[in-house]
């Protein structure tokens, strides 16, 4: 994961949206943020980081203004770069009126976009949409501004339309906000009903169903871990042979070999997670799951590239072996336990 996704993860998680999410969400989230930059992520979890994103007043690596920041808590804009914000420029607009921080409405030959302006150079415009983010397009393909064709007459009627539709936005924007807050409130009523981890319980011996749950479970990550080795020795055998290593070349060699070591110190690691936690206990199921599955998403990217770059089918039950072992609750489910607080005391 980048260093621009990784900060776009931690916004999110520390932002009520984050604390609303699921753990399967929240895995979801950081699996889709190692191959896609935070701006391209669609679909629901695209949805919750701009949200979150939102919330904060603030935006990925790369793109310091947002519209929301020349916003107050209505939804009114209240001025940007130039001081001077506005929603309409009158009939007769031309492109040579757009100023750095005006929170416009334009539409281009190709699409249409309200937010503020963050800058115009060289005949381009760099521009902060409300709903898109950041984007950049060139001033010529500028075709009417608020709702007034450029340099042509437009009725009052139709500016009045335009203006209502970016209080429509607008509207949209703060209800958002409001139903993060009552998520965020939902949230924290669901965990006041489940039970508090502390200092008097958090190390305490699991009993009944939850310790064989631990337990039978931790046979299973042990297996998991046997798996994983046998599929680094079985690839380095495959890496050995004459064949393998012609077609491969020096430099996809030296990046293979890398990623089987690699895999290695990482399952060795993932294993002594396991002897460090091998007390039935809350800390215990936590920390197996917590740093388990980060260990076991890296050992599955070693292997996944590893085995194609030699051409290797390699059953996807096998290489996420580690990944799918420390997922599981270890006896310690999130719907009966606080879990999140425990995650300070690892």
């Amino acid at each position: 994961m980048n260093q621009s996704n990784q900060i776009v993860l931690k916004m999110v998680l520390a932002s009520p949206v984050g604390q609303a999410l699921s753990d399967a969400d929240r895995n979801a989230l950081a699996q889709i943020l190692e191959t896609t930059d935070a701006r391209e992520v669609q679909g629901w979890l695209g949805d919750q980081i701009r949200k979150a994103a939102a919330m904060s007043k603030g935006d990925f690596v790369g793109h310091p203004f947002r519209g929301n920041q020349y916003a107050d808590a209505s939804g009114a804009s209240t001025g940007g770069a130039s001081g001077n914000p506005r929603f309409g420029y009158g009939s007769g607009a031309k492109t040579s009126d757009l100023k750095e921080g005006d929170f416009v409405d334009i539409d281009t030959e190709s699409s249409n976009f309200v937010g503020t302006i963050l800058g115009i150079k060289d005949g381009v415009v760099s521009f902060d949409d409300v709903d898109k983010g950041e984007i950049r397009f060139k001033l010529k393909d500028v075709s009417a501004i608020d709702g007034d064709k450029v340099e042509e007459d437009d009725s009052a009627e139709a500016g009045r339309q335009r203006k209502k539709e970016i209080d429509a936005k607008l509207e949209s924007a703060r209800q958002g906000r409001e139903r993060a807050a009552r998520e965020e409130a939902a949230e924290s009523s669901r965990r006041g009903k489940l039970i508090p981890v502390n200092d008097d319980n958090i190390d305490k011996t699991l009993k009944d169903a939850e310790r064989k749950e631990f337990a039978q479970n931790v046979k299973e990550a042990k297996t998991a871990v046997k798996t994983t080795r046998a599929l680094i020795d079985m690839l380095r055998q495959k890496v050995n042979e004459k064949a393998t290593r012609s077609m491969l070349g020096s430099k996809r060699l030296d990046v293979v070999q890398a990623n089987l070591q690699a895999a290695q110190e990482e399952t060795d690691r993932f294993e002594d997670i396991l002897n460090e936690n091998s007390k039935a206990s809350i800390r215990s199921a936590v920390a197996i799951s917590a740093m388990g599955t980060d260990v076991g998403e890296t050992v599955k990217g070693f292997i996944r590239e590893s085995a194609q770059l030699m051409r290797v089918d390699i059953p996807a039950r096998d290489e996420a072996a580690l990944q799918t072992a420390a997922d599981k609750n270890y006896g310690v489910s999130g719907d009966k336990y606080d879990v999140e607080s425990v995650y300070d005391q690892l």
